[in-house]
């Protein structure tokens, strides 16, 4: 790993034990274990792992560059089997890359905060409910037809109507949307949402061509038209798709003509492909391969630590076992995690060194909550007075390290008397699998959470009733009304505040375990560049990507 990585992580590595020692199914007031919070007062730092939120910047191409037509990249474990936000198939990894270059969203994301016109040229609001937009003009969609105020409309309309697609969760807190003329548009939120920005830029909120759905709703990919720079010529699903550049965009040209994203599930395989000239960029491969290549003279990889952790979670409405307090005691203490991260990545992925179930890139993350104390003796003690009995317990993952770390996590809680089977899904699979529902029989989850550069979009999105993504099943009154507060609340003193005492509630009630943070090696060939990465593959933008051949060397290129 870059010794720049490896700097600023040794900022933030700071172990810290945990001192509980009594939990209960369901604590009383009385427990000793509640002397052992987390200290609230005084001042908390945020952890600003890289002293900067965008780990790589997109940078063109150079003067006189020698362009390559086509690159073929191999994308990251998770397959794309719908290019379509109103269905749980369609918030993979890469679908998220495809929306980012084939759509457009009304707000772009740059950074925490940070937003800049898309197809909305600007946007008004007095009190962060009611909100205008004043759409951009002269936009055509990849089949011809203009972008007008009512694609914006029935977007918001047809999300409503899927509450198990990842576009409801960022959409349904519009209460009433209008359409005041061609190009301006009149939102109303439920609530207050000093956020709600956010929301818009999300990866799963692109604007949706209405003709296309009206000529064939039936088709799960009739949302593949888009407005953006690239348009989709080729799909099989599960497989491969390619992008070509679309030449009536309204922005700046795509710098390259068409890119295929391979899904190549053997992991050795893609090394050989890159050394082969069959492929030039790897979004995931195995840790033996990028240490290898990081020090080859023709390849290079890029290092993004994560932002969002891995935690190993329970569903909190559950069967009896997932609901008892000392059971998930017994599994925090049981778990030894630096070993767990070495399994699932080896030196590409970081054991959490604290507590707290939070992004390292999402505002207000406290660094004051204790680590689960490894300590086997009192994970026994603790699981004797749970309401566990032997029964076998099934954990769900998805993903090549998941499911290496689940295979650590299933030994360490055999060593404590602890049964676990684990039960391996493809992802879409597992999204499916885990869309809120109070009536799931799911049990432990070890999937990465959705954090984002936004709290607000952190907490709606992923720890709100009722909303696809909340993959625990969290109906908790306290933490909805924390939830609601913090949306609503303009003071940042004050939302800072409501933050840390949710991560609060999050350690006391013991929702996820986070165990590890990832650290993403992209490797390709000399010569790639002008992807804009910052440690959230999910808004990982590729429209800018080129493939300088005059860097690459001479049995590298097609």
């Amino acid at each position: 790993m870059s010794k720049k990585l490896i700097k600023s992580i040794s900022l933030i590595l700071v172990l810290i034990m945990a001192v509980g020692l009594i939990a209960a199914c369901t604590p009383a007031a009385n427990d000793p274990d509640t002397t052992n919070r987390p200290d609230t007062g005084g001042p908390v730092t945020d952890i600003d792992v890289d002293g900067d939120d965008i780990t790589v910047e997109a940078e063109g191409p150079e003067a006189g560059a020698n362009l390559a037509d086509h690159i073929d990249m191999i994308k990251d474990g998770s397959t794309v089997t719908v290019v379509n936000p109103n269905l749980p198939a369609g918030g993979t990894v890469p679908t998220a890359w495809i929306y980012e270059m084939v759509h457009d969203r009304l707000v772009e994301i740059r950074g925490p905060g940070e937003y800049i016109p898309g197809l909305a040229l600007s946007w008004e609001t007095e009190d962060y409910q009611n909100i205008r937009f004043n759409l951009r003009q002269g936009v055509t969609w990849h089949n011809g037809d203009p972008f007008t105020a009512d694609c914006v409309v029935f977007t918001i309309e047809v999300a409503r109507e899927h509450p198990a697609g990842t576009a409801f969760a960022r959409w349904r807190v519009v209460e009433s949307i209008t359409a005041v003329d061609r190009y301006t548009v009149d939102m109303v939120l439920e609530s207050p949402d000093v956020d709600f920005l956010f929301m818009v830029s999300h990866w799963a909120t692109p604007i949706l061509n209405q003709s296309s759905f009206e000529a064939n709703p039936d088709d799960p990919m009739w949302a593949a038209i888009g407005t953006g720079p690239f348009q989709i010529t080729d799909f099989s699903s599960g497989d491969f798709i390619t992008i070509e550049r679309f030449d009536g965009f309204w922005g700046d040209p795509a710098p390259t003509r068409s890119i295929t994203m391979w899904a190549i599930p053997e992991m050795a395989a893609r090394a050989v492909m890159l050394q082969n000239g069959d492929a030039q960029l790897s979004m995931e491969m195995l840790a033996d391969d990028l240490d290898r290549l990081s020090t080859h003279p023709d390849f290079n990889v890029i290092e993004d630590l994560l932002a969002f952790p891995v935690p190993l979670g329970f569903n909190s409405q559950g069967d009896a076992i997932m609901r008892c307090h000392y059971f998930r005691r017994a599994v925090a203490h049981a778990l030894y995690l630096p070993d767990i991260a070495m399994a699932a990545n080896g030196n590409w992925a970081i054991p959490l060194w604290d507590g707290t179930l939070w992004g390292l890139r999402t505002p207000y993350r406290r660094n004051d909550i204790p680590a689960w104390e490894f300590n086997q003796d009192l994970a026994r003690e603790y699981l004797e007075r749970s309401v566990y009995n032997g029964e076998q317990i099934t954990m769900i993952t998805a993903g090549a390290g998941q499911v290496r770390g689940a295979e650590m996590i299933q030994h360490q809680l055999s060593l404590v008397g602890i049964d676990i089977f684990v039960d391996i899904m493809d992802i879409p699979s597992l999204v499916s699998a885990t869309i809120f529902n109070p009536e799931s029989t799911n049990q432990m989850i070890l999937f990465a959470l959705g954090f984002s550069p936004s709290a607000v979009g952190s907490m709606t999105g992923v720890f709100y009733p009722n909303v696809g993504n909340n993959r625990l099943n969290l109906d908790n009154p306290h933490l909805n009304e924390l939830i609601r507060a913090l949306a609503a609340e303009p003071d940042v003193e004050i939302q800072r505040q409501i933050a840390y005492d949710i991560q609060e509630f999050f350690w006391e009630d013991l929702t996820a375990l986070p165990l590890w943070h990832g650290v993403l090696g992209i490797a390709h060939v000399e010569g790639i560049g002008g992807m804009h990465l910052w440690g959230d593959t999910f808004r990982y933008s590729l429209r800018g990507m080129f493939w300088d051949l005059n860097y690459t060397p001479e049995n590298l290129r097609p």
